[in-house]
């Protein structure tokens, strides 16, 4: 039933002068049309895709809103989805924190050894090198440094 007023809300927008360009466009030269992304229906009524969607779920109790999380993997038994593996944003930023610090110790390592050996162009080349990756341990650190 809903498709058919859809459809039947579309053909009406193209009788009445509405180009075919437009219909189902939401971003480019001119946003002027319509588009089945404007036809969120809940409870027989237009409104938005929270009420129509996420909050009926809500009020369910299967759903929970998390915020400030990021979704690493979603758990899957007997192929339902049963559950989301979640990381925080400190142990996001605790990865490449450690691995560019383990990447600065190891150019010392080779600027010492370029030093020993009189290497003085790849010694400036990863001194270079050295301070990026130090850059790259300074944003990390002071993100999940606690005040």
């Amino acid at each position: 039933m809903l498709r058919r007023k859809l459809l039947a809300g579309l053909g009406g927008a193209a009788i009445s002068g509405v180009t075919a360009s437009a219909v189902g466009r939401a971003t480019g030269e001119s946003q002027i049309g319509v588009s089945p992304v404007q036809s969120t229906v809940g409870n027989q009524r237009r409104c938005s895709a929270v009420d129509a969607y996420l909050r009926p779920h809500l009020a369910s109790g299967r759903v929970t809103l998390l915020t400030g999380k990021t979704v690493v993997r979603i758990l899957v038994e007997n192929k339902r989805a049963v559950g989301v593996e979640l990381v925080t944003p400190e142990d996001m930023l605790a990865e490449p924190k450690g691995d560019n610090m383990a990447l600065t110790q190891r150019m010392r390592q080779t600027h010492n050894v370029c030093d020993e050996h009189g290497g003085v162009p790849t010694a400036s080349l990863i001194e270079n090198w050295i301070d990026e990756a130090e850059r790259r341990t300074w944003f990390p650190f002071e993100a999940t440094r606690r005040a």
